[in-house]
């Protein structure tokens, strides 16, 4: 027993270590690079038989395709990934030795649903059938009553509880669509591995198509006819098919996967959903190409969705940007409906619906309506305001994060700002809810701000007026006995503005109190969660310079030259100032520019989200948004906001108070160092010698001005490494 404990202690956390550790070690299944099928065993005695259409059978010495998916991951996963398969293949070897069902798969196949057992368990994944296709034998290492002794792995399951419920909500909104008499729906799961939906979604409105190595296919239908004899209730098995994915390629003279499937029963013209989960990490491009050409030509006359959590890079896809997606689709008559990307652009977690099927348009009226909007975008974090500002400009119908939520106290001294020279005090009432007052006390403009707050209230520290929600004035010292219904209380309010905190900002309306409008505050595409660090700066310049500042990409090159190793990285010197390219681009949010430096993959992307955020973004997943706080005249507030990928390793980090305190000190060196020391001993060195050589007098003075803003701004480095909603 010790020694089977200490087996399954090294698989889970090898588990949980490579599932995460980069996307090409996600789930490779029926699908690698020159698989070769091997012919389909017969099923056990006494287990009800999944359909199954088997590849013809070859040689018995060839490599097998599970063979050769495992050799295909260690290839995609690099020098880590070979380790970390190779001893959890021979730990999943022995934890399925005792398998009745004779099951042959991946190490990751088995790795993946082994994980759902656990996250299921755990009660963070809805699966109910994951933790009863383990062998009996093993399977009680991951039970109810054994999984808090594996809870320090949770956060390196993300990525399998992520892809299960994008493609769990994308197949609901499917089969939502399904009216009662129709023909049942049908599901294809392509190189399905252990997926467990067809068993857990199965019912009268919806039949299910499993594609898989035949080798899976044979020991998968086994274990399924064991889990519906044992589950009467659930007895309809998914049809399978066995098929090596590379026989897709145009020359390969095998019929398509269509073919195989409409002789396996699919009925054109009903509609169709296709899944594809870590499937074409593993395809040679031309087979990926043809692949989509089958399911093409099949969306032209049946009303088709396709959902991927995977690679789209056998499509020409390489960037993380739903432009970058959406004309792929389109050129293929699919209309995108969700999309995000996560690891740069390795894995893309999108959906399409056919606009060619016929002129039929139910489906995927249906699917936009039930889906939350796409917003094209190229960055993940946007302001939906932006648009609408960029075409009737107003600085006042707009929200500004004038500072950090852990700012503004609810005891001791409030908090004192300026928006646009309008001087505010902020302070939390009894209830923790933040209230943004002008910082004039209406009895005799003494500053509010020179008060106190103490139980929820704002007390002036002249006459001892007292100011709660809205301002409403509750408490007058030298005039005791009046209540909050007096006329005198009511007509002696403070001056309020409306007020959010919102991922730990907060924000002030710029306009109206009455027509402030919290949609338009700015938001960030679900399931790209980060992890921020914010920095506090302030510029003794006016904020226009500052937002030029940030949208001038081409300063980096010749200013900084490289002065901060990930610029000298990218790039980003002197030597490069006459090889790199911009791109224009509009999105529905605002404008910017896509940036490349000859030679180098690296993306950039700057945008301007009016009135006054620049976002800087590329394929890394890291991203800066710069809220530019007008103060007052030639002062100027910046709240950085730093993002970092949400990933298994500052997942985990994040939990750890000892390498949290780590990663804080480490944050704040880089801040001082990279905003502080280097910049204004840059801009001292080199903006001054290239102001004196223009012969342009607004550049001349743009550049002193800057300059100028550097050398004497004060920083307030102040981190909050927190973790978005």
């Amino acid at each position: 027993m010790a020694s089977r404990s200490t087996m399954v202690v090294a698989i889970m956390a090898l588990a949980a270590f490579a599932t995460s550790a980069s996307a090409f070690t996600g789930t490779p299944s029926a699908r690698t690079l020159g698989q070769t099928p091997r012919s389909a065993t017969s099923s056990r005695q006494g287990l009800r038989r999944a359909p199954v259409v088997a590849s013809a059978v070859v040689d018995e010495s060839t490599q097998s395709g599970v063979d050769k998916v495992n050799e295909a991951s260690k290839k995609f996963g690099g020098p880590l990934s070979v380790v970390t398969d190779s001893l959890s293949g021979v730990a999943f070897a022995a934890l399925h030795a005792f398998d009745d069902c004779g099951v042959q798969d991946a190490a990751k196949n088995l790795r993946v649903l082994w994980t759902r057992a656990f996250l299921a368990n755990s009660g963070i994944l809805e699966d109910d059938v994951a933790y009863e296709l383990l062998p009996e034998s093993t399977r009680g290492f991951v039970s109810p009553a054994a999984v808090g002794a594996w809870s320090a792995f949770l956060p390196f399951c993300d990525w399998i509880k992520a892809r299960t419920e994008y493609l769990d909500m994308i197949l609901t909104n499917f089969l939502g669509n399904h009216v009662e008499g129709e023909e049942p729906y049908q599901v294809v799961v392509i190189g399905a591995g252990y997926d467990t939906r067809s068993l857990r979604r199965q019912g009268p409105n919806v039949n299910f198509y499993e594609v898989d190595l035949p080798e899976i296919v044979d020991g998968k239908g086994r274990l399924y006819s064991k889990y519906t004899n044992a589950h009467p209730e659930r007895s309809t098995l998914p049809t399978m098919i066995g098929m090596d994915l590379d026989e897709c390629r145009g020359d390969s003279g095998k019929p398509s996967i269509i073919d195989r499937l409409e002789e396996a029963g699919l009925k054109p013209g009903v509609p169709t959903m296709f899944t594809f989960e870590a499937v074409l990490f593993y395809l040679e491009p031309d087979a990926v190409q043809g692949l989509m050409n089958s399911l093409t030509e099949y969306g032209q006359k049946t009303e088709t969705v396709i959902a991927f959590t995977d690679s789209l890079k056998g499509l020409g896809v390489t960037k993380p940007f739903l432009p970058e997606v959406q004309p792929v689709f389109k050129e293929r008559g699919f209309e995108t409906l969700t999309h995000r990307a996560q690891w740069g652009g390795a894995v893309h977690f999108t959906s399409s619906v056919s606009t060619t099927a016929d002129g039929q348009t139910g489906l995927r009226d249906h699917m936009q309506s039930n889906l939350p909007p796409l917003i094209n975008s190229y960055a993940p974090q946007y302001t939906l305001n932006s648009g609408e500002l960029l075409k009737e400009p107003s600085f006042r119908n707009s929200w500004y994060a004038v500072t950090l939520s852990g700012e503004v106290p609810s005891e001791g001294t409030p908090y004192a700002t300026r928006l646009w020279g309008e001087p505010m005090v902020l302070f939390r009432d009894k209830n923790g809810e933040v209230q943004c007052l002008r910082d004039v006390c209406p009895h005799r403009a003494a500053p509010l701000s020179m008060g106190t707050v103490s139980e929820g209230s704002l007390k002036c520290m002249y006459h001892g007026w007292s100011f709660g929600k809205d301002g409403q004035c509750d408490d007058v010292p030298t005039m005791p006995g009046q209540t909050l219904d007096s006329g005198f209380l009511k007509s002696s309010c403070a001056t309020n503005y409306a007020v959010v905190e919102h991922e730990d900002l907060i924000w002030v309306w710029g306009g109206n109190v009455l027509e402030a409008d919290v949609t338009k505050l700015p938001t960030q595409r679900k399931g790209e969660e980060t992890l921020y660090v914010d920095t506090m700066l302030d510029y003794n310049v006016d904020w226009s310079y500052i937002v030029e500042n940030n949208l001038d990409s081409p300063h980096i090159y010749w200013l900084h030259d490289g002065s901060i190793p990930p610029l000298d990285s990218l790039g980003f010197n002197r030597d490069n100032v006459d090889r790199f390219t911009l791109r224009r681009f509009k999105d529905e949010i605002g404008v910017g520019h896509v940036g490349k430096t000859a030679d180098k993959s690296t993306t950039k992307i700057v945008r301007f989200d009016a009135p006054n955020i620049v976002r800087h973004c590329g394929v890394s997943g890291f991203s800066e948004e710069f809220h530019i706080v007008p103060i007052a005249p030639h002062r100027t507030r910046v709240l950085l906001r730093q993002h970092f990928p949400k990933g298994p390793i500052l997942n985990g980090v994040s939990k750890d108070p000892f390498l949290m305190f780590a990663f804080r000190k480490l944050m704040l060196w880089w801040n001082w160092n990279s905003k502080s020391t280097s910049l204004l001993t840059r801009a001292h060195g080199h903006a001054h010698a290239h102001a004196s050589t223009c012969a342009c007098p607004h550049t001349h003075a743009h550049t002193c001005a800057l300059t100028r803003a550097l050398t004497h701004s004060r920083m307030h480095i102040q981190l909050r490494l927190k973790t978005t909603a």
